[in-house]
């Protein structure tokens, strides 16, 4: 029970999250 019912959403998220850390620097 350490997932969350998020499925595509939460990879898109995560996804979305590193581009922009992965942008600043």
């Amino acid at each position: 029970r350490g997932y969350y019912p998020l499925g595509t959403i939460g990879l898109i998220l995560i996804i979305l999250i590193i581009m922009l850390v992965l942008g600043r620097f």
